[in-house]
């Protein structure tokens, strides 16, 4: 059976034993293939847990797409092997942008080169994620990079538009954008300090401010997270499911993109099963009412249990940040 009919069955499935089925044979048999094989393709590199929290956001966002279709009556998703590819993509992208600030930035200013200049061009392939070369070659299969092609590019000093004529007149071929960024960052040295846990080994020997910040930085949101995960689960609930950003917009979103816990951890942690919090996530931050409701209290003691959790936060922070400072 195809996928397309495999969805409209779900969509006309009229008792929950049928959806559930068919819904569990879209996401982990047809879709959750598509999605690890993707990611582990763009990931290469990070470790496995790394690759399976990515992986478990995409099912997961998958998972709520199609009850949402459900239940609003929408129709069945035209290829839906590419929609679980692209969006596999799509987290990829958002991960390395979290993870490589440096390499993003490198890929932003390749992306504007590309569009900019009329002979070469940046197309998406459903399989092979983002391609590009010259115009013309659009529906090409990609090439694999020389290992050698560093070292016929000639001088740092080109210009951009000059090394991308160098790199695709010796391939000749279109080439993963992905391995594009990966040359231009190699050639121009360009790497993110805070990649690896090199950081965490050179912090010890070098002096150097930067990496000192850095690690600051990231030992500071760490520690937020511990403390927030040792709060009691009534005042984490109370905290996360009405998370604000300052303009009052939905700051939850900002935990996974920050590689702190992925959505399946923020779940367990305010008490609610993963299906469940899925429908949930795309109407946060949750008013107070809807939180009372849910955790069988008062309007105000919802506002007291936040209230709660963000000053034994702010005790916990400063009591930290006073530890081993002379005189304290």
């Amino acid at each position: 059976m195809s996928e397309s009919a495999l969805i409209q069955r779900f969509l006309d499935a009229q008792n929950s034993a049928d959806e559930n089925a068919l819904l569990s044979t879209l996401i982990f048999d047809n879709a959750a293939p598509i999605i690890r094989r993707t990611i582990s393709r763009r990931l290469t590199t990070s470790p496995t847990q790394e690759r399976e929290d990515v992986a478990g956001d995409v099912i997961l966002q998958l998972l709520t797409h199609l009850k949402n279709l459900k239940q609003q009556g929408g129709g069945p998703i035209e290829r839906f092997a590419a929609y679980a590819a692209t969006s596999a993509h799509h987290a990829c992208d958002q991960f390395l942008r979290q993870r490589y600030p440096q390499r993003s930035r490198l890929k932003n200013r390749l992306r504007y080169l590309l569009a900019k200049t009329p002979r070469f061009a940046l197309w998406e392939d459903s399989e092979q994620g983002w391609l590009c070369g010259r115009a013309e070659w659009q529906g090409r299969p990609p090439s694999i990079p020389d290992p050698d092609l560093l070292s016929h590019l000639g001088s740092r000093e080109q210009a951009p538009g000059e090394i991308f004529v160098a790199i695709f007149e010796r391939i000749g071929q279109p080439l993963p954008f992905e391995g594009l960024v990966e040359i231009f960052a190699a050639f121009w040295g360009i790497k993110d300090r805070t990649e690896t846990l090199e950081l965490l080994d050179d912090a010890a020997i070098s002096p150097e401010p930067p990496a000192d910040d850095v690690l600051a930085q990231k030992q500071g949101l760490e520690r937020l997270w511990r403390e927030i995960v040792e709060l009691p689960e009534a005042q984490r609930a109370a905290l996360l499911l009405n998370f604000r950003e300052p303009q009052g917009g939905p700051a939850v979103w900002l935990l996974p993109a920050a590689g702190l816990a992925t959505v399946r951890q923020i779940a367990a942690l305010v008490g609610i099963a993963a299906a469940e919090f899925a429908d949930l996530w795309g109407r946060l931050p949750l008013s107070d009412l809807e939180i009372a409701e849910r955790l069988k209290v008062t309007r105000q003691q919802v506002i007291n249990l936040r209230q709660a959790a963000r000053q034994r936060l702010a005790r916990r922070l400063a009591s930290a940040s006073t530890q081993g400072v002379p005189g304290k």
